[in-house]
């Protein structure tokens, strides 16, 4: 993996310690290739964060996750182009795109750990129909934002996969957090 100095590089035993061992109740949603869970990271004051706890995201890739690049050798493709796709200069500071703390790329466990306390995946939120029509058509206008800004880029980034698993609410209002490019 390259160098990444502003990422933490995480182990399989840290994302398990952040998720409770990845338990159903930290359990988010799953997405096309993997699952999202909350996490909280503790007692790490000075190395990533300032305050004691710092809620967080945690992606994780199932063994699925390997058929999107069929040409590949690379087991950590995936994480590998978000990593470089969240830590580009052009990129990593949009508003609606997740930023991201680290990362783990070990056999057993691979996985994104992203600065976020979700509320929830849009997929949840619609299917328990608690969005006014206001909410939704801000949650239209920010996604559609976050397309045209990847989009007009010098190099336009290419978006595999957008579904209602992969765009995180956060608890601020109807921010949409693009989470994954697949």
């Amino acid at each position: 993996m390259e160098s990444y100095s502003s990422l933490v590089v995480f182990t399989s035993e840290d994302l398990k310690l952040f998720t409770n061992s990845f338990h159903k109740n930290n359990l988010i949603g799953d997405t096309q290739f993997g699952k999202l869970f909350r996490g909280c990271i503790k007692n790490l004051t000075g190395v990533i964060c300032t305050q004691e706890n710092r809620d967080v995201t945690v992606k994780i890739w199932d063994e699925k996750s390997n058929c999107l690049n069929l040409d590949s050798d690379d087991e950590h493709l995936m994480i590998k182009e978000e990593v470089k796709f969240l830590t580009h200069p052009s990129i990593h500071c949009h508003p609606n795109l997740v930023k991201l703390i680290g990362f783990c790329c070990e056999k057993e466990v691979r996985g994104v750990v992203y600065d976020l306390n979700p509320r929830d995946i849009l997929h949840n939120i619609i299917l328990k129909d608690v969005l006014s029509w206001t909410q939704r058509v801000n949650i239209i206008l920010q996604l559609a934002g976050v397309l045209e800004f990847l989009h007009t880029q010098e190099m336009p980034y290419l978006v595999l996969n957008i579904c209602e698993s992969h765009i995180m609410l956060d608890w601020v209002g109807p921010i949409i957090h693009l989470s994954t490019l697949y």
